[in-house]
């Protein structure tokens, strides 16, 4: 399994095929939402760390 970190300029998000849905959560809220230790668990920790 892969993660990815991705910064955009543009605030406007569109599904699209490739994306099918879309949820948004504060960044202080979404490290409960994952299982600690996984991919997106460390994704999300490092982007709060780094202040983005």
């Amino acid at each position: 399994m892969l993660g990815y970190k991705a910064v955009v300029d543009k605030a406007d998000f569109k599904i699209s095929q490739e994306v099918d849905s879309v949820q948004w959560f504060r960044s202080d809220e979404a490290p409960a939402l994952l299982r600690e230790g996984s991919i997106a668990w460390q994704l999300v920790n490092a982007v709060i760390a780094e202040g983005i």
